[in-house]
């Protein structure tokens, strides 16, 4: 019995002199499955030049944003000036993502590989010794240049990367055998798959809640939304968010690192340091707005969600971990308010 008779080319029953029973034996038509070319949106840099793209900025009305009272509508206005200006230099493509060649391989190097395929190909058509010598020596050479070639690759990239630790250990990990190092493949309908994900990576906090609910009604626990009574404290221990200054915002951009990917919004922190003498005011004008107000910009709210896989089935939406990108000007905003309450903790011993 089988399920599909089309992948059989043949069948029969081999008799066998040694038992008493006969073998069954099938010959099935199998091909691995090809796997579907993966794209993504990437913002091209082939005509980008920093300089022309904050010469065309600093003659937009971004001055217009402090006259608007409503932190949504800044964001909007900012948003639409400068989305729209980074798009006519470094404009959004939907490319496919080819399988990358390790970096330390040159043209020289890939010209000999080249020849060693031909020396075995004229090797399995003549089957002389001594075209099988002359491709033994090219295979034995490039091996060794390989080696050597690997080796300096990541020799200069540790270097280089002194004093980073991050990203040396990212060059020192991709040295290391890794049993994660393949990606997940997905062969259902990508659409009908994100829309499997996204339904359960949005119910995940519901279904947390109410098993917390029946582990408390189980074990007989009153469950109350009821804050605890405030302990009295001074007026000086009271928290409050200040005004920043432009120059608290430029220290946190310069410092943020280049590496980081972007939110929806395909803003990456490497254009917004490009452009910072031109934008630093509106967007401390922007990030004040949202403290003194106390409103969180909707559009910073907004995350581009990426299953990360975990374990099992990666088409099953309970084997990934969800990791959320978000814009980067709402990164810079979250460091204001985070050194600020640092800031209160530390100078009240309240920590």
């Amino acid at each position: 019995m089988i399920s599909s008779s089309s992948k059989v080319k043949s069948s029969g029953v081999v008799d066998i002199g040694i038992s008493d029973h006969s073998m069954i034996y099938c010959i099935l038509k199998l091909r691995a499955d090809k796997p579907r070319p993966e794209y993504k949106d990437v913002r091209s840099f082939k005509n980008y030049n920093s300089q022309s793209f904050k010469a065309e900025l600093s003659q937009l009305p971004f001055h217009e944003t402090y006259r608007i009272s409503d932190v949504n509508a800044k964001i909007d206005h900012f948003n639409q000036l400068f989305i729209n200006t980074l798009n006519k230099h470094a404009p959004i493509k939907h490319i496919r993502i080819k399988g990358r060649l390790n970096q330390f391989i040159n043209k020289e190097l890939k010209c000999t590989m080249k020849l060693r395929d031909k020396k075995l190909r004229i090797f399995r058509l003549s089957r002389n010794a001594e075209d099988w010598d002359v491709y033994r020596q090219l295979r034995n050479s490039i091996k060794t240049s390989l080696r050597a070639a690997e080796s300096n690759f990541v020799r200069n990239q540790i270097e280089e990367y002194k004093g980073n630790s991050r990203s040396m250990w990212k060059v020192i990990r991709g040295c290391l055998p890794s049993k994660d190092s393949e990606k997940p493949v997905y062969q259902k309908d990508h659409k009908k798959l994100a829309n499997e994900f996204n339904e359960y990576f949005a119910s995940v906090g519901k279904i947390a809640a109410d098993k917390v609910k029946r582990l408390a009604e189980a074990n007989n626990i009153q469950m109350t939304t009821a804050l605890p009574p405030a302990r009295h404290r001074s007026s000086l221990d009271l928290f409050e968010f200040r005004t920043v200054t432009p120059d608290e915002v430029r220290t946190i951009i310069l410092n943020s690192p280049s590496n980081k990917a972007p939110g929806a919004d395909k803003i990456n922190i490497q254009f917004i340091k490009d452009s910072l003498e031109v934008i630093l005011d509106p967007v401390t004008d922007i990030i004040n707005c949202s403290l003194m107000t106390s409103t969180y910009p909707s559009m910073w709210k907004i995350a581009e969600v990426v299953p990360l896989h975990k374990e099992g089935d990666p088409e099953i939406a309970s084997n990934n971990r969800p990791i959320s990108l978000l814009s980067c000007l709402s990164k810079i905003c979250d460091k204001v308010a985070l050194n600020q309450y640092t800031e209160h903790l530390t100078n009240h011993r309240l920590y």
